[in-house]
């Protein structure tokens, strides 16, 4: 050990660490990429930054910065975004969008308040809510797209602190919020959204659709290295500019220290650094960026070969074709960078994932009937091109496939009608739901797991969420229903990974309330 130098010692280091090892040996870089982060590899970062990044690994010093208590290096990193998107303030968070959304959501509800939620929420949302015990009322789908019926919900529930929505969603697709914060503005309740995959939108101006700041959101959670050259998992903070005008008691400084007490003491300062390049890049050079992908993006589309077609969708929206020429005198309620592609007619979603994945083309995702691409700014022409090639093969094959009844088409899109359904449907609407109540002793104590198709029209214990996109398809209390068995044992059996269930001897198991009564009717029983 004496003659070895630091270098075979670091060698030897590496060759007996299993997660450096797999990742390594997976040769990341000479696959192509459509799926997260969005630096690619690094990309578009110089050289002397993909060089020395870990000598950024810097604790907090009198010569370096805290991203908890920022100096004057932060706050001039940090006013630099918030001008990008025409906030108020930015606050840089370096632990995930998951710890934004749960200093938002505190920020504005406080403990024991009252959030008025989408369902199509990520799972954040519902975790913010059981650690600070919110109240929870669902919005549908119908007062979401006619925001003037949110006026006398108001005032039937004026407990209610804050709205919150996602938009836009893992599909790309936008809700047009504009409505629903001008009916807000006059009051103390603040627009809370989760743009996590917005990061993009403020730089490509009238070619993407308008970003949630601009549109009068108060509190804005955007992750930037879903789709900006940022690392995982980096996210901002966005203030809007009438906050305090409608909460005199909360700013910057209240979020920011909401933040701190769900992340570490000491967040990592080299990811800061590289969401910092990130802003100042697409600053610069954002908006021809996203022109010549743009332009990629429809060459893409318009050479699909036959049987798969492009569409706009949301998590809980019907699917529509979209077409391949995009110009429009207004701006997009759809992200033209994300690609959705419905292959059902030809293949099972799934199956064309596991394919082009095992051809080194990394898709970000699949639903049972669609998968989902999402392109890099600075992406060549040369990875599109190859992924074509792939997928012509791959259709010509699938169409001499005689596919098992559970896997054609009309039974893929059966199912994928469900899955939709389920997110329109809130388990409790009459009153507020506390999913805090799933955190006490007694649910705990109540929780029992069993095979799934002995839990038919019983109250799961914990939230079944398909991941991605991370959306709780049933939530804690929720009761699980024979379509709901089906639609979960076609996921697990594609092998997309279903939160909160568990495979033991290739049998699915979930978590089950034991004594819940058939009329169980709200989480506050527990």
């Amino acid at each position: 050990m004496n003659d070895e130098n630091q270098e075979q010692r670091a060698e030897k280091a590496a060759l007996r660490s299993p997660l450096l090892m797999h990742l390594r040996n997976g040769k990341h870089r000479e696959r192509i990429s459509f799926a997260l982060p969005g630096n690619n590899n690094g990309l578009l970062y110089p050289e002397f930054l993909k060089r020395d990044y870990l000598a950024f690994d810097l604790t907090e010093l009198p010569v370096t910065e805290d991203l908890n208590d920022p100096g004057a290096a932060l706050q001039a990193a940090e006013a630099n975004a918030a001008a990008c998107y025409g906030a108020a303030d930015a606050i840089f968070v370096t632990l995930g969008s998951s710890v934004a959304i749960k200093a938002v959501i505190g920020g504005a509800c406080g403990r024991q308040g009252t959030l008025l939620t989408a369902l199509d929420v990520h799972k954040s949302a519902l975790q913010a809510a059981e650690l600070l015990d919110l109240g929870l009322l669902f919005l549908n789908l119908d007062v979401i797209e006619n925001p003037e019926k949110l006026h006398d919900l108001l005032q039937k529930y004026p407990e209610v602190r804050a709205v919150y929505l996602t938009t836009p969603d893992f599909y790309g697709h936008c809700y047009d919020i504009s409505k629903i914060a001008r009916v807000l503005e006059k009051t103390k309740v603040l627009l809370i959204v989760d743009s996590a995959h917005g990061a993009h939108f403020p730089f490509g101006k009238e070619l993407m659709p308008a970003g949630a700041i601009e549109q009068g959101a108060d509190l804005v959670v955007c992750s930037a290295h879903k789709t900006l050259p940022a690392p995982t998992p980096t996210s901002i903070i966005l203030i809007g500019k009438k906050l305090q005008e409608k909460r005199p008691d909360l700013d910057s400084r209240k979020i920011r220290k909401i933040a701190a007490t769900f992340t570490s003491t000491s967040p990592p300062l080299m990811l800061g650094v590289g969401l910092d390049y990130a802003i100042s890049y697409m600053d610069l050079y954002g908006y021809s960026a996203t022109s010549e992908l743009l332009q990629l993006v429809d060459k893409f589309i318009s050479q699909l070969p036959a049987g798969l077609k492009r569409v706009e969708i949301g998590i809980s929206s019907d699917s529509k074709d979209l077409p391949a020429n995009r110009k429009s005198t207004t701006r997009p309620l759809h992200d033209p960078l994300r690609i959705v592609i419905d292959c059902a007619d030809v293949c099972p979603g799934p199956v064309i994932v596991k394919d082009l994945m095992a051809n080194k083309i990394n898709p970000e995702m699949a639903d049972l009937c669609r998968f989902v691409l999402i392109p890099h700014f600075g992406q060549t022409w040369s990875d599109f091109s190859r992924t074509l090639e792939v997928l012509n093969k791959l259709c010509a094959k699938y169409r001499q496939t005689s596919w098992p009844e559970d896997l054609r088409t009309e039974n893929l899109r059966r199912l994928d009608r469900h899955y939709r359904h389920r997110l329109t449907v809130p388990a409790f609407s009459t009153k507020p739901y506390h999913p805090a109540a799933c955190l006490n002793l007694a649910w705990h104590l109540d929780t029992k797991w069993v095979e799934i198709d002995q839990a038919c029209n019983r109250h799961v214990a914990e939230a079944l969420i398909p991941y991605p996109p991370g959306i709780p398809l049933l939530w804690p209390g929720d009761t699980l229903k024979l379509e709901d068995i089906e639609l979960f044992k076609s996921l697990i059996g594609h092998s997309l990974n279903v939160h909160g269930t568990q495979i033991k001897d290739n049998k699915i198991y979930v978590p089950i309330l034991a004594s819940a009564a058939d009329d169980f009717e709200s989480t506050l029983e527990y």
